[in-house]
Order: C-alpha cells, then structure tokens, then sequence
C-alpha cells in the first residue's frame, strides 16, 4: 500500500529479475512503459505516481489487475475480487475482467459468492461446494446474451 502505483505494478514483473535489481527497483525501461500502457488500458494511467493506498478500492484491484497482466498469465485466478466492492464497482471489476480474458484470449477464473454476477455476464458458470462440482452452465456466446438482454429489455 505504501509503494506508488507503478512500482507496484511492476512488480509483476518479479519472477524474471535478479535479485540486485528487485532491491534497487531497477526496472528496464520497456517495463516501465508496458506497466503503464497497461494502467492506462484499465483507466488508470494518471495514478501512476500515487501512493496505492491514496487509491480507491477499485482503483486498487484495478492495479492488482494490472499487476496480474505484466506476468503475460494465460490463466487469471481472481479469488473474490469485488468482496469489499459496491455493487456499482463490482461489476466495473467484473466487467473488466470478461473483457479482458476476451481480449487476450486468455482464462479468468474468478471465485465468487455472488453467482448473479458471474450469470448475468454470460460466463460459464461452474457451482463448487464442499470440493464436489454441483453444476456446470456453459457460457453463452456473445450473440446470444445481447439477443437475451435485448428480450429482457423489451420485456419491461
């Protein structure tokens, strides 16, 4: 909480640096530029420079996220990343993160208590309870969750 945002971001970045340079902060400077494409592509590139404490609590997930994509993972696993969230901000999160995996053609598992969240992306949905898989709802293509929105609007 006490490092500026970007340093925090960067330390992504940990698993492929020596030692030396993780104690002095040296980062190259491809890093330090791709670290902050990255703040920018989440919308938070002007918070760079500030204390990741000062943030607020979807500005912070929004740099564990970030922190996440400078490892080039192919699997994101969000262990309830909207629990001390507002609804509004919980669905930015989890908005993001569908957008993302869909971006970068990539996987995001996202362990969640709030299954209306995940349903109502259109994701596959896969309920877990006490290590036994009690169901499995594949998801839904793009095309056929606006055709559902679409219905479900009309229908109000």
């Amino acid at each position: 909480p006490r490092m500026d945002v970007v340093s925090n971001v960067l330390h992504g970045t940990l698993n492929r640096r020596s030692t030396l340079a993780t104690m002095f902060n040296l980062y190259p400077t491809e890093d330090i530029h791709r670290a902050i494409a990255i703040l920018d592509r989440l919308g938070i590139a002007e918070q760079a420079p500030k204390r990741a404490e000062a943030l607020s609590g979807g500005q912070q997930q929004r740099v564990a996220i970030a922190r996440a994509l400078m490892q080039d993972p192919r699997i994101i696993l969000a262990d309830e990343p909207t629990g001390n969230l507002d609804e509004a901000l919980s669905n930015e999160i989890l908005d993001l993160l569908a957008e993302l995996a869909r971006e970068r053609r990539s996987t995001v598992l996202v362990a969640t208590h709030d299954n209306m969240q995940v349903m109502l992306r259109g994701l596959r949905h896969v309920h877990i309870e006490a290590g036994k898989v009690i169901s499995d709802v594949p998801a839904q293509s793009e095309a056929e969750r606006l055709e559902s929105k679409k219905t479900e609007e009309g229908a109000s």
